[in-house]
């Protein structure tokens, strides 16, 4: 079967402002049939990622071919399975160790429904437009959810797409809508939600009713989102390795021209 990083094209990788880096496979390289099919969920299953499962264990599960662990880790928009793909729980508790002074200290902390509270709390949005995004939300004042229940006051205001809020009751997901009580004409929808901190229970008057979450069951909970992924069926894998040779035969004659 096809080897995928025999013949794709190379491209420069560097994690320092190119200061230094290597030459790699370009693994961002995609057919546009694999796209395709990856936005029809009738062509593909899901698959929840088991303890001990890696890319090439899961491919050859799946399509017989270890080799073709890069459909797995294309399907699911993964460059980088050390930190994309699931960790084990051995796995987990090292890297936690590794992140946390104490795995057991409270990260957050939660209502009876879920929701974070009393936490340093990062709602942002990638609305451009001043009506619709934070630029009519002031430091200092209240941000209310307009979806659902959920009350923050904003601490700070890094640019004009994100703001940090302590909240103070209920919760914010991605999707809702916030409103500012100091304008009422200023209104975004969230695109993403980041906890910076959990705040002290003893400083912050945590009501008796809120749950502490450990730095570790955070991680945890993190690490399980991973662990659904999409698997092309079977049938369709002798498409897409023929459409990818197809593209990197155009890249590698396009080169040849290059060099002459």
């Amino acid at each position: 079967m096809f080897k995928y990083f025999q013949t794709l094209p190379l491209t420069f990788y560097s994690l320092d402002e190119y200061q230094t880096g290597k030459i790699v496979p370009n693994i961002f390289v995609r057919s546009k049939f694999l796209s395709n099919v990856i936005s029809n969920t009738s062509l593909f299953d899901l698959y929840d990622i088991k303890d001990g499962d890696t890319p090439e264990i899961t491919a050859n599960k799946f399509y017989g071919d270890s080799g073709l662990y890069w459909i797995i880790l294309q399907s699911n928009d993964i460059s980088d399975p050390r930190f994309e793909w699931p960790l084990d729980q051995f796995n987990l508790k090292k890297f936690a160790e590794g992140k946390y002074t104490n795995i057991n200290g409270t990260h957050h902390y939660e209502d009876s429904g879920g929701n974070v509270i009393n936490a340093s709390v990062i709602l942002a949005t990638t609305s451009t437009d001043p009506v619709t995004n934070f630029t009519g939300f002031p430091n200092n004042t209240v941000v209310t959810n307009n979806t659902n229940v959920g009350t923050g006051f904003i601490t700070s205001k890094t640019n004009t797409n994100a703001v940090t809020i302590v909240t103070t009751n209920g919760g914010f997901v991605a999707g809702d809508q916030v409103l500012s009580a100091a304008n009422s004409l200023a209104t975004t929808t969230l695109t993403s939600i980041s906890v910076v901190s959990g705040l002290s229970a003893a400083n912050n008057s945590i009501s008796t009713a809120a749950t502490p979450i450990t730095n570790l069951i955070f991680e945890d909970r993190e690490n399980e989102k991973k662990r659904s992924i999409k698997i092309i069926k079977k049938d369709l894998v002798p498409d897409i390795v023929s459409e990818l040779e197809e593209i990197v035969n155009k890249w590698l004659i396009t080169l040849n021209l290059l060099v002459i």
